[in-house]
């Protein structure tokens, strides 16, 4: 989600910022329909929001500028557990990158794109998973399939240029479903695919930069590669330019090569610039060279060393790049001065290999990650901040991926459920630890317990007896032994009723310890094994399996569903990993985006509308099945406002600001009465109004309760308002 300062314009006007909405918004009108109905559902929450780029379309990033609405594009394909591709679109504005909510085209083979004049919007081309060729075009609202964009046919590895003199769009080569390279050349004229039939022609080949070239007035074609069919290279990294006079290909002779290492590379141009620019990617640095139509001019080398994979002029000679190392870096570049100005950095390390903590004082998350060398790396994500790096130390225990918060302490246990080595981060330190006996299985890290003002283990001794072990700074202590039992052990901390609740992995044993006695309870719903056991968001224990949540309130246990399973993550089994316990959520980690599952309660459609635009509010409970309902606004989601006694979280809160939107939003009337299946949706118009823009605002539904004001508060959405 992207966030952005808010204008001091705005906010230093309230009442005229109050008015022009509230009057915007009594306009529009409050619609509810029909939604399908489910009990959680998984959603991305990328921690400081860069595209991810562990898995692309193509060879390259997917990037373009839209120069109607003066924005750059990138698409990125990320694997999801079915194997299937999800392309996610991405807008850089107002500097910063912003994950677009907008139904993105099918998981394309290795696409193409490209800026088309003629029509003012971007133009992607690829094949699918079944090798049917599509043709899409976004407007920055709705990506919509050309009904003629097939003419190519399918292929992988094409490449496509705009060219500004005649508004359209050049394709050139790619490999073909039989896997042999092609050097047809092909133009999207705005109604289909014209075959252009070239005199002479560039030889068959793939990856190839197409940039048009403002110099010469014509289009620039360079590198690809031409690697064999059983992936023998005939000819690698093609440094010849050829120029597309608009009827043929012409060969130019240039006296200073770009080099040998141009197959990893990023190039564009722009009208009104001075050349072609290209980026190309060497085992040190990377290199930044212009093409003028005779010869390359090396500009810069960029330090420290980039992996560049997208390349956009944003004007005549200003450059954007994206770069994979260090840190996904977002860097602007002036012929002037020669440098790379770096904008953003993602500050996210490669590599999956991390676990984390929920620290609830500082409401953050710390992260470590193992970097070799008995070295581990510490990070903090701030809820709605940055993901920083804090210290790099001796890790203490070897592969410690599990994590724990201590909050007597205010230390982060970690422990090796192999070995039972454990260790605590204490400031910028990590402080080793008595290790933990590990007989038999492998122990599960509970969480907090009040009571002993220790952090618990379930471990299964030699006996296969239930052992609960209590940590405390530096030491464990054996603090009970149960009844036998057949697998290792899951479990979670019932805080409204003082209760450690667990259960078999594989299911077939079920109980609770109440810090004296261990007692029997009906066994969980459900086939199959479950590795996670964490507390649930609305009380009692949850144990969770890959599409279905079973939580245990102590006296029965009742089932629910998540809505989009194959949206999981791919690691630990497809669980979550920690519990956040102020904004009762779980959350999991993979490849580089924080994931969280909650309540399918509110939702938008739209996180980062546009001035003008309309978003739409989805709500859906199925215990809250024709109650009155109503949305609330509010510029932040903290400190939030007390309401009522839980017996599971103390005061619980609303999660919205006590501020000067909250109480004329709940005027406005924005709800009704949900449905028999409790469902409700509305819509809300933003103001066509320019000076919006970076506004930031946060809506939580609430449901009409009998014996009290409220029955149900779903936690927080965020939307801000983009160019």
């Amino acid at each position: 989600m992207c966030r952005r300062h808010e204008r001091m314009s705005l906010l230093s006007d309230r009442s005229v910022s109050l008015l022009l909405l509230a009057a915007a918004i009594a306009a529009g009108p409050v619609v509810e329909v029909a939604a399908q109905t489910t009990a959680f559902r998984w959603q991305r929450r990328e921690p400081f929001p860069v595209p991810d780029t562990s898995f692309l379309v193509g060879s390259s990033l997917l990037t373009a500028r839209d120069l109607v609405r003066g924005v750059n594009v990138m698409v990125v394909a990320k694997r999801m557990p079915s194997g299937v591709f999800e392309l996610g679109t991405w807008e850089w504005a107002e500097s910063r990158w912003c994950r677009r909510a907008v139904a993105s085209p099918p998981g394309l083979r290795s696409a193409a794109i490209a800026w088309h004049g003629g029509s003012g919007r971007i133009l992607l081309y690829g094949a699918t998973q079944q090798w049917a060729a599509q043709t899409w075009l976004y407007d920055g609202v709705t990506w919509t399939q050309a009904a003629n964009g097939a003419g190519p046919g399918p292929r992988t590895n094409c490449s496509l240029g705009a060219d500004f003199s005649t508004g359209s769009v050049l394709l050139f080569g790619g490999r073909n479903q039989w896997n042999s390279l092609l050097d047809d050349t092909w133009e999207w004229n705005g109604s289909g695919w014209l075959p252009r039939s070239a005199i002479t022609s560039p030889s068959p080949r793939e990856n190839v930069k197409l940039n048009f070239n403002p110099t010469t007035g014509r289009m620039a074609l360079f590198a690809g590669n031409q690697v064999g069919f059983l992936g023998l290279p005939t000819s690698l990294n093609i440094s010849q330019v050829w120029e597309w006079t608009g009827n043929t290909w012409l060969a130019i002779n240039s006296s200073n090569p770009i080099g040998n290492n141009v197959m990893a590379s990023a190039s564009c141009s722009a009208p009104g610039g001075s050349g072609v620019w290209a980026a190309t990617n060497g085992s040190q640095t990377a290199e930044l060279r212009r093409w003028n139509g005779v010869s390359w001019t090396t500009m810069t080398t960029l330090q420290p060393p980039m992996y560049i994979g997208g390349l956009i002029a944003e004007g005549p000679d200003h450059l954007l790049a994206y770069s994979s190392s260090p840190n996904w870096a977002t860097s602007a570049y002036t012929p002037s001065s020669n440098q790379w100005q770096t904008l953003q950095t993602g500050g996210y390390p490669a590599g999956s290999a991390w676990t984390f903590a929920c620290v609830e004082p500082s409401d953050s998350l710390l992260f470590r990650r193992n970097v070799g060398l008995g070295y581990s790396e510490f990070w903090r994500l701030e809820q709605g901040g940055a993901f920083t790096p804090l210290f790099q130390a001796v890790q203490g225990t070897n592969n410690p991926y599990l994590m724990s918060f201590h909050p007597p302490s205010g230390q982060v246990l970690l422990l090796n459920p192999y070995t039972g080595d454990s260790a605590a981060v204490v400031g910028s330190t990590v402080a080793p630890s008595t290790p933990l006996t590990v007989p038999v299985g492998l122990p599960y890290l509970v969480g907090h317990h009040p009571g002993s003002g220790k952090l618990l283990a379930l471990v299964m001794n030699a006996q296969q007896q239930i052992e609960v072990h209590g940590w405390a700074p530096s030491t464990w202590t054996l603090l009970a032994t149960g009844p036998t039992i057949n697998d290792s052990l899951v479990g979670a901390w019932d805080g409204g009723r003082n209760r450690l609740v667990f259960a078999a992995q594989d299911g077939t044993a079920a109980g609770e310890w109440d810090g004296t006695t261990f007692t029997t309870i009906p066994l969980p719903p459900g086939p199959g094994s479950s590795y996670q056991m964490l507390p649930h968001p609305e009380g009692g224990v949850a144990r969770i399996h890959a599409d279905a949540i079973h939580r245990w309130d102590g006296v029965a246990w009742t089932t629910a569903t998540i809505l989009n399973p194959m949206s999981q993550p791919t690691g630990s089994a497809g669980l979550p990993m920690s519990y956040d316990v102020k904004r009762r959520r779980w959350l999991a980690h993979d490849a580089h985006t924080l994931l969280e599952l909650q309540p399918a309660a509110l939702a938008v459609d739209d996180a980062s509308p546009q001035p003008g635009q309309w978003i739409h509010y989805a709500f859906e409970r199925a215990a809250s099945a024709n109650r009155t309902w109503v949305i609330a606004l509010s510029s932040s989601d903290a400190p939030g406002i007390p309401w009522q006694p839980s017996p599971w979280y103390g005061t619980e809160v609303i999660p919205l600001a006590n501020d000067w939107l909250l109480g004329p939003s709940l005027g406005w009337g924005l709800g009704g009465v949900l449905d028999a299946q409790g469902r409700g949706q509305v819509a809300l118009p933003i103001p066509n109004l320019t000076w919006l823009i970076g506004f930031r605002f946060v809506a939580s539904a609430l449901t009409a309760g009998t014996a009290q004001p409220f029955e149900f508060v779903s936690p927080p959405v965020e939307v801000v308002i983009r160019r």
